[in-house]
């Protein structure tokens, strides 16, 4: 972004007279650079207001702070507003509607940020292409990517997520999509849901953009009434359901996976709406790779370590554990899922019922699996259960043996890939 100072001012009502043009944003003091307008956020754990002194010393222009602020300047402009989250929104709004770019918005419970890399990838052979970064995909991230966007590229391909109800929607607003994405629905960030078709209904929200021409759906999404009825003209994706549009009749997946298979119909489906060729996707489709803690395989130690630790839901859980390499003995490395709510308990019980009948060894973190106890066998299968991560590690060690398949799978908040880091 560059765009004069006085006049971002002037956006939120407030007079400047300085000609500074800014040329970054930041919600991290850390990544301010000379020339960066710093938006002062307040969180849970940290008050972006507690650090204008170091955001002056590493030369950003401006601060955009809260009303209530009430400290010292430290030589910044502030620029107070009622809302600071409000204000990074409103201003990416205006920001990116200038550019108006033709925008591909995807969603999901499950996939959708791999999706987005397929997209991106795909069409990136035949167009000049813009995505979102890594997994910002939130009410701060998103809009903070738009305005960092200094490129001129014709397509951006933008991942939203959401934890409440009316959350896309307002990033559509920020960002409306010409064509949406739906990867399969399940109960991931379920904490403030009462059921899967409300989960399903908030991330329909996707699709109310003004600008939308066609959605793309898992085909399993049709269950839901709120999708079913969407009155946008619909492609419905499914690796060998006849009632879908795209199957993997006429296209090789570079994946053996299921539900990577699934992300790259999703892709391909994108891409041949756009004009692109079976066999220009099939031949693009060779450079899709995985993403970092996201069905990664790496060995160590003649043990082979699928690393999908990026985050964990019950349906992600599932294909995880079903698509795992068949070798002599599998080992999981378990951490509990987050954000579940009311169905906590429930889904705690079916992950492990479907573990176990799956792997030969099982190591368990968190609480929430107590609805086994610790050191339990099961059927055959011995089941672990630790409240510490470095208790569970070590006992990784003592368990995995050359030859073996390891799955990390779990909440973020684990960030269990650390555990590599130990063989």
């Amino acid at each position: 972004m560059r765009k004069k100072l006085k006049d971002i001012a002037a956006f939120f009502g407030k007079r400047l007279r300085r000609e500074d043009v800014v040329v970054h944003v930041a919600i991290d003091s850390r990544k301010v650079r000379a020339g960066s307008l710093f938006f002062a956020l307040s969180g849970e754990k940290v008050d972006g207001h507690d650090f204008l002194s170091e955001v002056s010393k590493r030369g950003a222009v401006a601060a955009v702070v809260s009303n209530e602020y009430q400290g010292e300047d430290f030589g910044l402009d502030l620029i107070a507003t009622e809302d600071v989250k409000k204000a990074l929104q409103d201003l990416a709004k205006e920001v990116f509607q200038r550019k108006s770019p033709f925008v591909i918005g995807l969603t999901g419970s499950v996939g959708k940020t791999t999706a987005k890399e397929f997209i991106a990838t795909l069409l990136s052979k035949k167009f000049r292409v813009m995505k979102s970064p890594g997994s910002l995909n939130s009410q701060i991230g998103l809009p903070l990517t738009l305005l960092n966007w200094e490129g001129n590229e014709e397509i951006c391909v933008l991942e939203m997520g959401m934890s409440q109800k009316g959350e896309i929607a307002r990033l559509v607003d920020i960002a409306p999509p010409n064509l949406g994405v739906l990867t399969k629905v399940s109960l991931a960030h379920s904490e403030f849901f009462n059921s899967i078709e409300e989960i399903a209904e908030a991330k329909s929200e996707i699709f109310k953009s003004r600008k939308m021409e066609r959605v793309f759906c898992h085909l399993d999404t049709k269950a839901f009434r709120c999708i079913r009825l969407l009155k946008h003209a619909k492609t419905w994706f499914h690796p060998s359901d006849e009632g879908a549009d795209i199957t993997l009749k006429e296209l090789e997946p570079p994946f053996e996976e299921s539900h990577l298979q699934e992300t790259f119909l999703a892709a391909a489906a994108v891409a041949l709406h756009l004009g692109m060729s079976l066999d220009e996707i099939q031949k693009a489709s060779q450079d899709l790779e995985t993403i970092e803690h996201r069905f990664q395989k790496i060995e160590k130690k003649s043990i082979l370590f699928i690393d999908d630790s990026y985050n964990a839901s019950p349906e992600s859980m599932m294909q995880a554990l079903s698509n795992l390499p068949s070798l002599k003995r599998k080992v999981g490395f378990l951490g509990a899922m987050k954000e579940l709510g009311t169905f906590e308990t429930a889904s705690h019980f079916d992950v492990l019922e479907h573990a176990i009948s799956t792997l030969d060894h099982l190591i368990c973190i968190g609480n929430e699996w107590d609805i086994i106890k610790n050191k339990k066998i099961i059927k055959g299968k011995v089941v672990e259960i630790f409240n510490e991560k470095e208790n569970a590690v070590k006992r990784l060690k003592e368990v995995a043996r050359p030859g073996d398949v390891v799955l990390l799978k779990g909440s973020n908040s684990f960030k269990l890939w650390t555990a590599l880091e130990e063989f």
